[in-house]
């Protein structure tokens, strides 16, 4: 059996991933010590898809998403959000 702590390396994509999953799960004002960090509750709320991209990168600037909308055909009532998630290329400073 496993022990210790799982480690991801910074700066990789599984972390900006990491990072974006821990974004949208977290509904801002949860947290006493980053009340600011997260997103607003969204359920049964109608937003537009692009307010999620706008959500994440003013908290992860690392992440570039393509954000997907689709609705489920079983439910009509539920919509399905899928993010894909890449790194931005790092740009050289002068």
């Amino acid at each position: 059996m496993p022990t210790g702590v799982a480690v991801v390396e910074q700066d990789t994509l599984e972390d900006v991933a990491n990072c974006v999953v821990a974004i949208m799960v977290t509904v801002k004002g949860s947290r006493d010590l980053a009340p600011e960090f997260g997103v607003p509750d969204l359920i049964f709320t109608n937003q537009p898809i692009g307010v999620h991209d706008l959500l994440i990168s003013s908290q992860e600037p690392r992440a570039e998403l393509d954000v997907e909308e689709r609705f489920d055909m079983a439910d009509p009532l539920t919509d399905v959000v899928t993010m894909k998630v890449s790194t931005q290329t790092k740009k050289q400073v002068r």
